[in-house]
């Protein structure tokens, strides 16, 4: 099962994903990071952090900072399009439970 949450705080978000997944799925979520990069200007990712338990990849959490003053609504966009990219990376590579 997929758990995302996205939380925003003041002018930024953070995406934070569980997933039960083989650690090599890193590579599909750098994939995701990268296209949603080539894709937007108003946002950069400031942190990446990895946690894995057992050659699992646990979970994944990302901080994205707007580049710029960008409107709220728009905020919650990048957000959501973020998520849509890593979902369409891993694809149907988490287990479900």
């Amino acid at each position: 099962m997929t758990v995302r949450s996205i939380t925003l705080e003041s002018a930024n978000f953070m995406y934070l994903a569980h997933w039960e997944a083989p650690e090599d799925h890193v590579d599909a979520l750098c994939a995701a990071v990268d296209t949603f990069m080539d894709e937007q200007r108003d946002v950069t990712v400031s942190s990446v952090h990895i946690t894995r338990m057992r050659r699992l990849l646990d979970s994944v959490e990302f901080t994205l900072v707007p580049t710029d003053n960008i409107a709220w609504d728009r905020l919650e966009a990048l957000s959501e399009r973020f998520a849509d990219l890593v979902d369409k990376h891993v694809g149907g590579a988490a287990c479900d439970s």
